[in-house]
């Protein structure tokens, strides 16, 4: 008897929530409990709704207030009522918050309740929308019930407008970040100049760089919720200013980003490179990277020159065809004379012809996804390349780029040689990659630590090694090559040319060239940070006896600065002074400088500089201002990090353009420069001309190189683009494809199929005309072979009888 009174008492305590009809408990479960897990789960797998209308979890905060109903609706549907009495206000507060939560998105969810209940009835997932309603409805009456339960106890439960308040106070402080970031996008994107200052400096403050991130992308940058639902969305057309916009606070590209929210499991592009195809490098690719790296080069001390071939293999691990692209380096003054793309084990040459020709076939081929190799000029001492498709699933794709090179001479006992390195690229390298090394010469090579000599006749040098990546291009990968022909001329026959022709080279030495003015220009990017201030020792060095001038390209209007008598001090401290931060349009400073040199008969701009992945202003004045320009001046351009440059390659091929050598640091290439412009400086200079071979005594000159010649096309190339008479331009084309070099006026490509040179115009070169590097052996025999032909050459002119 008293276990029947103890269970009915029971009975009478228990909390109403517990003792709802079938119906009822079977609405609580389904639609408080299971039907927005349900929803959470499809939609953080599929993003049904961030892809269509609007994004409802935005970041994790969002996603642990959804979980919360339905986790509160099961605590308080199977906790045992005794505990529930324990912890009352606990579980109050619980259901309180979970009830406006699930308010708030009913609200947000409320304009796609009609569209809901049609696809209820044709597709079944109208239950999905409807969610935030039907869960609202379920947590209300548990409310309800556990207010009848508790009867003379139910005020005790949090009051329902605190919990508003609460839940709202929480909702606003995880989207502070959304909304803070795009109403700085939309100052930042606005028409006056101060408004977009302010946006920037407010975005850089307090900004959320996942937030722009997102609106760089159509499909990721809708609205998070009510609290921003009205932000940007007018200007979401504008998708390339704010990516602009990006790049001004952050110093980085969009692309060089991962994408701010995965990828649902319904897409197919995961690893998705929307630069493929197109002109920029872009942002890596996991999952492709260069498996292996091999430069081989001769170098020919005599003729002051040398011949690299930089051969890649490239390993796509994903299951999509993907497209490597990479800039690179070249040594200075360097220009590219050889491409081939393995197709079907055998080395393909490629087809040479003008800059949109070429790059018109590649796109072609791109679209059809068949077996392209592109190789364009990117700026001065710089190209760029681009292969597609790197077949899936790790296999491999096999690439080589050849360049001639003149040596730069030191003095007449010693010339060096820089090899040329990865500027910027899409694929990942390996942390265990090295880039092999093997150079041959006919000359003793002084070189680092990394190289080893390697056992040879007594007429030949050979070095290998292998460097990182982070070595290559730097002081540990210079080569010093003794001269041991002072200056006599060097000679190449131009097979070419109609008639016969000799291209010499004589080494001469001149006075320095020395401006009246210089102006440094120093990029105030956030990238420039560490690299601008270890130049103090360098600015130390600057002659005094010249006019100078500084200008800093930052968010301000650049100002001038004249320094008259200049000293290293005062250099010191304005660098102390930058505040290096984002990502700075260089084009202003440059314009201020370039129009105070350009007011002496002979100046230079020292433009010290960083990356700049998008185009901020469009250089086409300035193109025409350096191209117009009277007097002799000079704009020196020194990159001292590694990366893209828009601005730059915008600029190539312009004569008024000299890149400083990249030999070692920034700081000893820039110390090498200002050390130039000493009083009393003398220059060793390499002069190449083309004559006619009949005026021309052969036997009088050094034994004959074979990149003279193209290295003298490079040149009158360079000559011609700059010429303003008629035809000018499109000679050079021609020059560049007759002579089949990489220019800033000419491309290279290789294509897979005859059919497809044809279609394009293009015609691939003969194997037998590009230049090789041969094996040791075959380089000592050519020594032979070069300097009996020589003797006998001389011979012959003596006694032709």
């Amino acid at each position: 008897m008293t276990d029947d009174t103890d269970l009915h008492q029971e009975t009478i305590d228990q909390p109403e929530v517990q003792r709802h009809s079938r119906i009822g408990w079977a609405f609580l479960i389904i639609c408080g409990i299971l039907l927005p897990t349900i929803t959470l789960v499809v939609e953080t797998l599929t993003h049904m709704c961030r892809d269509t209308f609007f994004d409802p979890i935005p970041n994790p905060g969002h996603w642990l207030l959804i979980a919360m109903v339905p986790i509160s609706n099961a605590l308080l549907v199977f906790t045992p009522p005794s505990l529930i009495q324990q912890r009352l206000k606990w579980f109050g507060w619980l259901n309180t918050i979970s009830l406006c939560i699930a308010l708030y998105y009913t609200l947000l969810f409320l304009p796609l309740v009609p569209l809901s209940a049609m696809a209820i009835l044709f597709f079944g997932m109208g239950l999905l929308p409807l969610s935030p309603l039907l869960a609202l409805i379920a947590t209300w009456l548990i409310r309800k019930g556990l207010k009848r339960s508790l009867g003379d106890k139910a005020d005790q439960l949090p009051n329902f407008w605190r919990g508003i308040a609460l839940a709202s106070v929480t909702l606003l402080a995880i989207n502070v970040p959304a909304i803070v970031t795009r109403i700085g996008v939309e100052m930042a994107i606005g028409e006056s100049p101060s408004l977009r200052q302010s946006g920037i400096t407010l975005l850089r403050a307090v900004g959320s760089n996942r937030e722009m991130l997102k609106l760089c992308y159509a499909d990721q940058g809708r609205s998070n919720g009510l609290f921003d639902l009205t932000l940007l969305e007018a200007d979401l057309d504008q998708q390339e200013r704010i990516r602009e916009v990006f790049y001004r606070v952050t110093g980085t590209a969009y692309f060089e980003h991962k994408l701010p929210i995965k990828q649902s499991i319904r897409d197919w592009a995961s690893n998705f490179d929307e630069q493929q195809g197109g002109q920029m490098v872009g942002g890596k690719i996991l999952g492709v990277k260069l498996s292996r790296s091999q430069i081989d080069g001769t170098i020919d001390q005599r003729a002051a020159t040398a011949y690299l071939e930089w051969t890649m293999n490239f390993k796509n691990d994903t299951h999509q065809l993907q497209e490597g692209r990479g800039q690179i380096v070249l040594p200075p003054g360097a220009v590219v004379s050889r491409v081939n793309l393995w197709i079907n084990g055998e080395a393909k040459e490629a087809a040479f012809g003008g800059r949109g020709q070429v790059r018109q076939a590649y796109e072609k081929i791109v679209r059809q996804q068949r077996d392209p190799l592109l190789v364009t000029s990117a700026g001065p001492d710089r190209v760029q390349f681009q292969l597609f498709p790197i077949p899936t699933d790790g296999q491999e794709m096999t690439i080589r780029i050849g360049m001639s090179v003149p040596l730069q001479v030191m003095n007449q006992q010693s010339a060096q040689l820089q090899l040329p390195a990865l500027l910027d690229r899409n694929f990942e390298l390996p942390t265990q990659l090295r880039h092999a090394i093997s150079l041959q010469s006919d000359s003793a090579l002084m070189h680092s630590t990394v190289f080893q000599q390697r056992a040879s006749s007594n007429t030949a040098y050979h070095i290998e090694g292998a460097l990182p990546d982070e070595q290559l291009g730097r002081r540990a990968s210079l080569v010093t090559i003794a001269q041991q022909q002072g200056t006599s001329p060097a000679w190449q026959l131009d097979t070419l040319a109609k008639p016969a022709a000799v291209v010499i080279q004589r080494m001469t030495q001149t006075p320095a060239w020395r401006p009246k003015r210089v102006a440094l220009v120093i990029d105030g990017s956030a990238a420039m940070k560490t690299s601008a201030r270890q130049l103090d020792q360098a600015m130390r060095n600057l002659p005094a006896d010249l006019e100078w001038q500084v200008v800093v390209a930052g968010d301000q209007v650049p100002k001038l600065q004249p320094l008259k008598p200049v000293d290293g001090h005062t250099l010191a401290t304005i660098l102390k002074q930058v505040d290096f931060s984002g990502g700075q349009d260089n084009l202003p400073a440059l314009i201020a400088a370039w129009d105070w040199v350009a007011q002496s008969e002979r100046g230079a701009v020292v433009w010290l500089h960083g990356t700049q992945s998008i185009t901020l202003t469009q250089p086409d004045n300035f193109q025409h201002q350096m191209r117009q320009g009277h007097g002799d001046i000079r704009l020196y351009s020194l990159q001292m990090v590694a990366g893209s440059n828009r601005l730059l390659t915008a600029l190539d091929g312009i004569a008024t353009l000299h890149p400083i050598p990249r030999l070692d640091t920034p700081q000893a290439d820039l110390n090498r420069l200002l050390q130039s412009w000493l009083p009393g400086t003398q220059a060793y200079t390499l002069n190449r001309e083309r004559v006619m071979a009949d005026v021309v005594d052969q036997s009088a000159l050094s034994t004959p190189s074979e990149h003279l010649v193209r290295l003298w096309a490079s040149d009158e190339i360079h000559r011609l683009s700059q010429s303003r008479q008629a035809g000018a331009y499109q000679t050079a084309a021609t020059t560049a494809q007759r002579y089949q070099l990489v220019t800033a006026v000419s491309s290279a490509v290789v294509l897979e199929t005859r059919q497809q040179y044809d279609e394009a115009g293009l015609e691939p070169v003969s194997p037998g005309t590009v230049p090789t590097v041969p094996e040791p052996e075959t380089w000592v025999l050519i020594i032979v072979v070069i300097s009996v032909l020589t003797w006998q050459a001389r011979r012959l002119r003596k006694d032709p009888y």
